[in-house]
C-alpha cells in the first residue's frame, strides 16, 4: 500500500466524521417543552348515573374515586342504581368498584356495573367474585362535553 499512514489516518476520521453527522442531527434535537399547567382541558363536573345489577342480591356496594367515596349503595331490588357527581378527566376516570355478598349467596358472584351519561354509555362491564368483589374500572370521557 502506498501513502502516508497520517494522510490514511486523517481520511478515516474524516470518513467517521461524515457518518457521525446524521446521528448527531438526529438525537441532538432540543426537548420539547415541558407542558404548563395552564394547557390542560378544564375538567368539567358531570351527572354520572351508575346501575348495578346481579342475579343475587348483594349485601352492599361502595364506589370510590379519588380515594373518596362517592356512593354506598344496599340494593333492595336488582337493578340498583345511584347517581353521582364527578369530574370525569379527558383521559378518563377509575372508580373502584366493591361489593359483598351474604353468606348464603354462594361462593361465585358478578355485578354488572353500567356507567353512563345522558344515555351515552361509558361503561359497561361486569366483575366477578369469589365470594365479594373489590376492583377497578375505567369510565370514559364523555364523547360531546
Amino acid at each position: 500500500m502506498t501513502g502516508s499512514p497520517l494522510l490514511r489516518l486523517l481520511l478515516v476520521f474524516a470518513a467517521l466524521a461524515l457518518i457521525a453527522i446524521p446521528a448527531w442531527r438526529l438525537t441532538g434535537r432540543e426537548a420539547p417543552a415541558p407542558a404548563v399547567a395552564g394547557d390542560k382541558l378544564p375538567v368539567v363536573v358531570h351527572e354520572l348515573a351508575l346501575t348495578f345489577s346481579s342475579p343475587i342480591l348483594p349485601s352492599g356496594i361502595s364506589v370510590r374515586a379519588s380515594n373518596t367515596v362517592v356512593a354506598t349503595l344496599t340494593p333492595e331490588t336488582s337493578p340498583a342504581s345511584a347517581t353521582v357527581s364527578l369530574p370525569i378527566p379527558p383521559e378518563g376516570l377509575d372508580l373502584v368498584v366493591s361489593a359483598t355478598w351474604p353468606a348464603t349467596a354462594g361462593q361465585t358472584n358478578a355485578l354488572r356495573i353500567q356507567a353512563s351519561l345522558d344515555s351515552e354509555s361509558l361503561a359497561d362491564t361486569t366483575l366477578w367474585g369469589d365470594p365479594d368483589v373489590e376492583d377497578v374500572i375505567t369510565v370514559t370521557a364523555p364523547s360531546k362535553p
